[in-house]
């Protein structure tokens, strides 16, 4: 086997078990903070992604992994007795927190590259992506904290943040939510938020 071959197959079994979701029938608390336009026609029509977006899945779960294995040695972290927190007014309204601290907050773990790391750490302030996943886990779940344990890929440096519960920013949440699996069930994409769109 040549190493062209080798590589194919790299790439065919990174593919395959990267995790990376190209569909699933429930719409993402983890990604509600997109445009709703992007999450009607990847709940639709699924995600068809590029190469680099399952080398970046399958690097954030290897961060993840071994993340909550250092992070329970250390007694900060335990799995979380809610593995899946589903809306009450749509069951296919998902999310899948990280964990829980030994104190009983919600854990979240991102693995973020050296830009993004230094951005969070000189503003105490996460992606809007990813702060309304947390409010969203947090308006759902049985938490009233979040705790944020950020890791930079490059450096491997940590930097933790606590997190309060934002009941409007929750809020906000549930009603797009609402409004995306309203615009699914009627088969009519909602408007674009991100000026992105096509």
């Amino acid at each position: 086997m040549n190493t062209e071959e080798m590589l194919v197959r790299i790439n065919e079994g990174l593919r395959k078990r990267s995790l990376f979701e190209t569909s699933r029938p429930y719409l993402g608390m983890s990604t509600i903070g997109r445009c709703p336009r992007v999450l009607y026609f990847n709940f639709v029509n699924g995600i068809s992604p590029a190469m680099d977006m399952h080398r970046m899945a399958h690097v954030g779960y290897l961060f993840e992994r071994d993340a909550k294995e250092r992070f329970a040695l250390d007694g900060i972290y335990r799995p979380a007795h809610v593995t899946e927190i589903v809306a009450p007014f749509d069951e296919r309204f998902r999310g899948h927190p990280d964990g829980e601290t030994v104190d009983g907050d919600l854990a979240e773990i991102k693995s973020l590259g050296d830009e993004a790391y230094v951005r969070l750490v000189q503003t105490g302030r996460l992606r809007t992506e990813s702060y309304f996943q947390i409010q969203t886990y947090l308006l759902y779940g049985p938490w009233t904290n979040a705790v944020v344990f950020a890791i930079n890929r490059d450096t491997f440096q940590h930097y933790v943040l606590c997190v309060p519960r934002d009941m409007h920013a929750g809020q906000r949440m549930e009603h797009k939510a609402k409004a995306v699996l309203a615009a699914i069930d009627a088969r009519r994409p909602p408007a674009c938020e991100c000026r992105k769109c096509t």
